[in-house]
């Protein structure tokens, strides 16, 4: 974040195609489900579970706006098990995964010598994806 603040904005004449959301639209699979409904603002729900003593079920509850993403979305980090790194490295995943940018669980806690940023960062960095692959449809959302 600090990068981007530094390297500044900047802005073009030509006007932007944004992507109106005009009815709700869900998708569901794999017991996972995602929805986007209509709305004037960015709110953002994420609900996420796993059966792990140190995530279990988290909730993030929040508005997104440009100062809380910077502060309470951003720093989440990346996150896995400990007993799925053999498996990741072999399908050429995690290449730069360290203790330094992404958290590592063992079967019962966390190793990163710090700990977690946010008590609930597993759900918050699940958002991050999610504002990430919301950034790639090709259009930006129109929240007005």
């Amino acid at each position: 974040m600090d990068l981007i603040r530094a390297a500044g904005i900047k802005y073009y004449r030509k006007r932007r195609k944004y992507l109106r959301i005009r009815r709700p639209v869900s998708v569901e699979g794999g017991g996972k489900r995602i929805s986007i409904v209509p709305s004037n603002r960015f709110l953002l729900t994420c609900d996420v579970f796993f059966d792990h003593p140190q995530v279990g079920r988290q909730v993030l509850e929040m508005e997104v706006t440009p100062e809380r993403y910077a502060e309470e979305i951003a720093p989440a980090r990346t996150f896995g098990f400990e007993y799925e790194l053999a498996q990741m490295r072999d399908m050429g995943l995690i290449r730069g995964a360290s203790l330094e940018n992404a958290i590592c669980f063992d079967r019962t806690s966390v190793l990163n010598p710090g700990g977690l940023r946010f008590t609930d960062e597993c759900c918050r960095h699940k958002a991050l994806d999610l504002i990430g692959d919301l950034a790639l449809i090709g259009k930006p959302l129109w929240v007005t």
